[in-house]
């Protein structure tokens, strides 16, 4: 995760995406609890199942969704394979982009 600079993994098994290992999980359920990096399973500290989305879903779909479930990034799954990445942080920019064009339009009257 260091060497390719992302915080998240996808463990997939059999070409299947089962889980995700993100860095708050390492810190919590290894570092936190003083276990080995090099004896603990990837199976044992992933989140699973992964929690995830259809390409065509909306923006109120997706941020529902991550309420709903609690979790902060979504996986775009399209015929069976992990195509993207929907995240807390993205959708919140994207909202905020699009007050901010918003507030900026002159209203006529």
């Amino acid at each position: 995760m260091l060497e390719k600079g992302v915080w998240s993994v996808v463990i997939s098994v059999n070409d299947l995406p089962m889980g995700v290992v993100t860095e708050r999980d390492l810190l919590r359920r290894i570092i936190a609890r003083g276990r080995n990096m090099d004896k603990v399973l990837l199976k044992d500290v992933m989140s699973s199942p992964l929690i995830t989305i259809d390409p065509e879903a909306s923006f109120g779909e997706a941020w529902k969704l991550m309420i709903e479930k609690g979790v902060r990034r979504l996986y775009v799954i399209e015929k069976g394979k992990v195509t993207g990445r929907v995240t807390q942080t993205g959708l919140f920019q994207k909202l905020l982009d699009a007050v901010l064009a918003l507030s900026s339009i002159k209203y006529l009257m």
